[in-house]
């Protein structure tokens, strides 16, 4: 008869492999308490936690949850827990990858945003040079006018 609860289930399953709560815990790289939380249903394990408990322990998710199916995995269902495995790690560095080329793409587009900003003011300076370049001109002051009356006024403020 399969025991209530996931705790003693997971308790039962341990103990038949010879486990103890804290060499559990060593082996799923776990706190003790942790390991004592879940056996006492406190909580449960994520994903992650789960799969490696099912590994070392040999059993099956629908068993620890459910206390359905077999309790323990057999060979075939091994190989074919580790094709799911695999598979469903090239899945995952796979939306990794796929989540990684959006965030570039994304931070491209932004890099694109900025040169047109910078070239749009670099496009404004120039003008606004330009402008100020006919204004002077206008006037009928050249660059040499203006950089002696700079001096001058310069000489001016100094020697006071």
């Amino acid at each position: 008869m399969a025991s209530k609860t996931f705790g003693d289930r997971l308790l039962q399953v341990l103990e038949n492999k010879g486990f103890t709560k804290n060499s559990l815990a060593r082996e799923a790289k776990v706190h003790p308490t942790t390991l004592k939380n879940w056996v006492s249903n406190e909580t449960k394990p994520d994903d992650l936690k789960l799969d490696t408990l099912i590994k070392i322990l040999g059993t099956t998710r629908d068993y620890l949850f459910n206390g359905s199916g077999e309790m323990y995995v057999s060979e075939v269902s091994k190989l074919d827990v580790r094709t799911n495995v695999k598979e469903n790690i090239s899945f995952k560095e796979k939306s990794i990858a796929d989540q990684l080329l959006l965030i570039y793409n994304q931070n491209l587009e932004i890099l694109k945003k900025i040169e047109k900003i910078d070239v749009k003011n670099e496009i404004t300076q120039v003008r606004d040079g330009l402008r100020l370049k006919a204004i002077i001109e206008h006037l009928g002051i050249n660059d040499q006018e203006e950089e002696d009356r700079r001096l001058n006024k310069n000489k001016k403020n100094n020697s006071n």
